[in-house]
Formats: structure tokens, C-alpha cells, sequence
């Protein structure tokens, strides 16, 4: 009997996922299990979709991240530190530096917030989340000039205490489950950190946040996932290089001494949980994930 994780939108599409037999899957499966057993358990808000490169909905993001910083520089809590953006977005302009900064904003507020214990009443009152959703949009979209792949994230949260259920990383050779490729209709195991991995840092050239000490390592399984669909066809040395890459990005740079590349912590990629069982081309997850919220989820046995 195979354990099958079912995603529900809410247009009432349903996709399916065989669950994958490896010590990761397992411990989400568990974390998840137990936030799906709270009463007050939902989706939480901050879903994400990584589309085709498509300079309508690059704009539509543009301009709702205006009216989150906006929001933001007129929040008591911002304490007059204002965040800022060009009004109009500009396809012949590079926005890495700018997305990159506006992301270190808000990983050290996020930090703050919660250092301090301030609990902001609603998804909606910290527009610093959705920002941070946006962001990350716009680099897959315009930087990756992406027409092969599609992905999309989302978690289980709680209204009470505690909101989320994590489960700490203990034995670091579970980080070798990280050392996998991508593969189309592959469900895997989502970041779920405030920050940059080492990998994320390289993608988007941020030399100066891992200059600050602010690089972040997953350091806990929780239940959020991601749906990636792809057109290439990749294979295992695609991480192989990737680990490559990053090795002389850190030394061009001179970043030995704030990242060890020995640690585990740091491997690229991410673990495979479950494969879909639904069918769905890249093509129709581009508009079916912009399109569509997850609304549920639940496990099965067949």
C-alpha cells in the first residue's frame, strides 16, 4: 500500500503525489501528519508560483510590491526606516542589487520581529511576507529569463502556538538527501528558513549578505513543499557542477572565512519527498499555479 499526499485547489483540481521511501520524506511526513492533526490547522497565505518569464505578471508583481512598501514605511513599527523601489519597472535595468537589498531588509526585520516577540495580528498586517514572496518572483522571472520551468510553494500554518511544527535536523547525513536533481512533477522538501542558503546567495551574486554573517542554512524539516515542473531533461552532474560553481564563486570572492563548503549544512539542491501521479505539462502548471491556490491538503493510502 503506497502513502499518497494529495494537494487541493481551489478551482477543485486535485493533484497526487506517491510518497518517497528515503529518512526525509519520512520526517516530513511526520511533521506534516501533525500540523494536518491540529483543528485549526490551514494553508497559510504566503504561497508562491515561479512562472514563465512574462513581462504582464512581472509588472503585476512590480506594482504590488510598491503598495507593500508603501504599507511598510508607514507601519509604527519601521521606526522611519524606509524601504524603496523605482515606480516603473525597466526590462533594460538590472534590479539584482535592489532585490537583494530589499530581501536583507527583510530577513533582519523578520529576525528582529521575532527576537522581540512581536506578533504581528495577521498574515496581512506584515507586508514584509508577501515582499519576500515578490522578490524571489521577480529573480526567477527576470533573471533566469525562464521558459523551462515552473514551481510553486506553499505550508501548512496555526493560529495558536505554536503556529508551525518543525522538526530540528539532528543527524547532518541527512543532508546528503539534499544531493539530488530536479526532476519534473517532483514534490520537495521547501526551505522554510528567513534568509539565504549559500546556494541562494550564489544564485543571485549577494556577496555582501554573506559578508554580513547573514547566510542561513536550513536547519529544520517542516511541512511546507515545492511542486517543480520542467521541461529539460537534467541528470546528477547538473549538481555536480552546480557545487563547483559555488566553490570558486565563494573563493573569487574571498568568502572562505565567513562559509565552511566542508559543512554539510551548505550542500546544494533539495530532497525529493514525492512524485506526482496527476498529469500536468510545464505549460499547463504556468497558468494553472498563477492562477490557483492551494486551499488543502491530506494524506491517503492506496
Amino acid at each position: 500500500m503506497a502513502l499518497i499526499y494529495e494537494i487541493i485547489f481551489e478551482n477543485g483540481k486535485t493533484l497526487k503525489y506517491k510518497v518517497e521511501d528515503n529518512p526525509v520524506a519520512e520526517i516530513w511526513v511526520r511533521a506534516t501528519k501533525e500540523m494536518l492533526a491540529r483543528p485549526d490547522c490551514h494553508v497559510f497565505e504566503n504561497q508562491w508560483s515561479h512562472v514563465f518569464y512574462d513581462e504582464t505578471k512581472i509588472k503585476f508583481v512590480w506594482n504590488r510590491m510598491l503598495k507593500l512598501i508603501d504599507k511598510w514605511n508607514q507601519l509604527d513599527y519601521s521606526e522611519g526606516r524606509k524601504l524603496s523601489m523605482p515606480l516603473e519597472y525597466d526590462k533594460n535595468e538590472d534590479y539584482r542589487d535592489l532585490l537583494n537589498r530589499l530581501h536583507e531588509a527583510f530577513h533582519r526585520f523578520e529576525e528582529e520581529i521575532r527576537e522581540k516577540g512581536i506578533m504581528m495580528e495577521s498574515y496581512d498586517a506584515d507586508p514584509l511576507q508577501q515582499l519576500n514572496v515578490d522578490i524571489h518572483t521577480l529573480e526567477s522571472c527576470i533573471y533566469d529569463k525562464n521558459m523551462f520551468t515552473v514551481k510553486a510553494g506553499f505550508f501548512l500554518h496555526s493560529t495558536q502556538e505554536p503556529r508551525l511544527l518543525p522538526i530540528k535536523i539532528e543527524d547532518p547525513s541527512l543532508y546528503s538527501y539534499w544531493d539530488t536533481f530536479m526532476i519534473h512533477g517532483g514534490l520537495y522538501l521547501g526551505y522554510h528558513t528567513v534568509g539565504k542558503s549559500l546556494e541562494d546567495c550564489y544564485s543571485t551574486n549577494d556577496v555582501e549578505l554573506i559578508q554580513q554573517g547573514l547566510v542561513r542554512p536550513q536547519l529544520d524539516i517542516s511541512n511546507e513543499v515545492i511542486l517543480n515542473f520542467d521541461k529539460r531533461a537534467t541528470n546528477e552532474q547538473n549538481l555536480v557542477e552546480t557545487k563547483a560553481k559555488i566553490e570558486v564563486w565563494v573563493k573569487r570572492n574571498k568568502l572562505e572565512e565567513y562559509v565552511d563548503l566542508s559543512d554539510p549544512k551548505h550542500t546544494p539542491g533539495r530532497p525529493l519527498l514525492a512524485k506526482l501521479m496527476t498529469e500536468m505539462s510545464v505549460e499547463e502548471a504556468d497558468n494553472f499555479l498563477w492562477d490557483n491556490k492551494v486551499v488543502a491538503s491530506r494524506f491517503i493510502e492506496e
